[in-house]
């Protein structure tokens, strides 16, 4: 969806409406976004998320807070070739089911 988006400052993702999605793959991937706040996501029906912040080397700061992962059994490569320092809001329990694919270098701030 904004896969290789360049020239936007700003997205709103208060109004998207996420309830049927399955699979948000590479949808940031490549995108020069500094801030992407997801956490009026409804994730309870996504399966997969591969890549979805791959090769965004701008990127500083991620708000997944609302994840839930309920559903979710692909998400290889989260964060593949992102900046080399990202803050990621996120819930302690998605968290816990991702952990292994967001580098240690990163600001984990557990919400």
């Amino acid at each position: 969806m904004f896969y290789d988006c360049t020239n936007i400052e700003d997205i709103d993702f208060s109004n998207f409406n996420t309830e049927e999605v399955e699979n948000m793959n590479s949808m940031f991937s490549g995108c020069e976004l500094r801030e992407i706040n997801l956490s009026s996501f409804n994730t309870e029906k996504l399966i997969s998320m591969e890549r979805i912040f791959s090769h965004c080397f701008w990127l500083e700061l991620v708000d997944i807070s609302s994840f839930s992962g309920a559903n979710l059994i692909y998400y290889d490569k989260l964060f593949h070739e992102s900046s080399s320092y990202v803050k990621i809001k996120i819930n302690k329990k998605f968290y816990e089911k991702i952990k292994s694919w967001v580098p240690k270098r990163f600001n984990i701030l557990i919400d």
